[in-house]
């Protein structure tokens, strides 16, 4: 699946839960969103970081942890129902 195809999964809904297969190998399920009007202003990005994603990274915020966490595009496995 392609990074595009895995966005259009994640932007069709608020909040998603899929899973990846991490560096180690292991599983990792996740509950994201990247819906930036159901992110808190402080975890919000600045304009001013001037960071460019990596065309094989995808960028989520992770609702549990309140955190931004990334995944490569290679390891994801499916977004669950």
């Amino acid at each position: 699946m392609s990074k595009s195809e895995i966005l259009e999964l994640f932007y069709s809904k608020v909040y998603f839960s899929f899973s990846f297969k991490k560096k180690d190998g292991t599983l990792r399920y996740a509950m994201g969103t990247v819906d930036q009007d159901f992110i808190s202003e402080y975890w919000k990005p600045t304009d001013s970081g001037g960071y460019e994603e990596p065309e094989d990274i995808i960028r989520y915020f992770d609702v549990d942890a309140l955190a931004w966490r990334s995944f490569r595009v290679d390891s994801f496995i499916q977004v669950e129902d």
